[in-house]
């Protein structure tokens, strides 16, 4: 999953009810000028890039309050860089499998080729009006050439020749015009699959997230929670909510903490796997619970070999809850 989204490349931004983002990929990364590092865990009105696009906000908050889908086309925002910033955004409600909210999910496509192919289409259509003008202009100075030189036919065959060379201009023209015509529609079919893939994208993960039967959660090479599936939200006492997004040291579950924090550190510097036996359970209906599990740690990685995150999943039917 982490793959899929590190490689594509439409900016994905996932914030969850109360604000604070939890995805944030690098396409997002690099239109908003933002690194994960530096935004995931923190409040998505603490980036300025929530002011710097007008409206963002309030839309936003729009499909908070109605739980729909929005869309914000041809959006232009000036980024630190100096450049300007052609994107569509669309704004989509996230829910859990008993369809409760859990967030909000930003799609931002850069737009500007197809802002610069209008901007070219425009300039064709400038010239195309500037060189029907000087048509125009030169059928008229034939004309009066015509009347003044009628005894002289070497003037009247170099007008003939300019006027079949402005002739092959204005073809030469007219087929631009139409291999750009060609080229946006190709451009809108590409856009129309692209935003099918993200669609399909967005099911998927969901079903994943759904399905996935043992407890699983993903850890950045920060040490912060990005992932925390059910399944590990009841094996250790911690909601999903309240594990996204902290670091893991500081989750509210002790004793996972003292077993694998310094295991995930040496995961995050070697790139190696570990497995991590007795690692012990929540407490169960106030219960001191004696049984443990069996937790896998794996490096997750990219494919040039950089780490993107750490994996930890509980191998199935490995201990057993018993209260004192």
């Amino acid at each position: 999953m982490g793959g899929i989204l590190e490689n594509i490349g439409s900016g994905l931004v996932v914030i969850d009810q109360a604000e604070t983002i939890i995805v944030l990929n690098p396409a997002a990364e690099h239109l908003f000028e933002v690194p994960a590092d530096g935004a995931l865990g923190r409040k998505f009105r603490d980036l300025d890039v929530s002011y710097r696009i007008d409206g963002l906000r309030a839309r936003i908050e729009e499909v908070r309050t109605t739980q729909t889908h929005a869309q914000m086309q041809d959006v232009v925002f000036a980024r630190r860089a100096g450049d300007t910033m052609h994107v569509s955004i669309r704004i989509a409600p996230l829910f859990d499998e008993r369809r409760r909210p859990t967030g909000i999910m930003m799609c931002v496509n850069d737009m500007r080729t197809v802002s610069q192919l209008r901007d070219e289409l425009d300039r064709l259509a400038e010239q195309s009006a500037t060189a029907n003008e000087e048509l125009q202009s030169t059928n008229e100075e034939l004309e009066t050439t015509n009347e003044e030189l009628q005894s002289t036919n070497e003037e009247l065959e170099t007008t003939n020749e300019e006027l079949q060379s402005t002739n092959e201009e204005l073809e030469t023209t007219v087929e631009e015009l139409q291999s750009t015509n060609a080229e946006l529609t190709t451009l809108n079919v590409e856009l129309e699959r692209r935003t099918t893939d993200l669609h399909r994208l967005e099911a998927f993960e969901r079903s994943v997230l759904n399905a996935i039967g043992p407890a699983l959660f993903v850890i950045d090479p920060s040490l912060v929670v990005t992932n925390w599936n059910a399944a590990a939200a009841r094996l250790w006492g911690v909601s999903t909510e309240g594990a996204v997004g902290r670091d893991f040291s500081s989750l509210p579950s002790e004793r996972l903490v003292r077993v694998a924090r310094e295991p995930l550190q040496r995961v995050i510097a070697t790139h190696g796997t570990e497995r991590l036996t007795g690692v012990p359970r929540a407490q169960v209906d106030g219960a001191q619970v004696d049984g443990s599990v069996t937790l896998d740690l794996i490096p997750i990685l990219s494919a040039a070999g950089e780490l993107l995150g750490v994996l930890g999943a509980v191998r199935e039917g490995a201990g057993e809850i018993r209260g004192n």
